[in-house]
């Protein structure tokens, strides 16, 4: 949440916050959904479920690692706060 607050106005903060609070349950939405075709594709080897959500949040994890920026200085971006509007 402090990145959010370092990259939004505290007029936006809440509407992105509220996306980011909405990130886990979109993403137990699709996990149980692909854990279910899988486990329909694969009844057998029901144990392999494990590993691919696994190697999913892997990547995930990785992309948010090697993209996400802690402020918007950090890329360049220059933040005049003076010329913001109050609040």
């Amino acid at each position: 949440m402090s990145i959010i607050g370092s990259w939004f106005s505290s007029k936006n903060r809440g509407f992105f916050g509220g996306l980011y609070g909405t990130g886990s349950n979109v993403g137990n939405i699709l996990g149980i959904s692909v854990a279910g075709v899988l486990l329909n594709q694969n009844e057998d080897d029901w144990k392999m479920l494990f590993f691919i959500l696994g190697a999913i949040f892997v990547v995930n994890i990785g992309l948010v690692i090697a993209t996400l920026k802690a402020t918007p200085e950090s890329v360049g971006i220059v933040v005049n706060l003076e010329s913001l509007p109050p609040g």
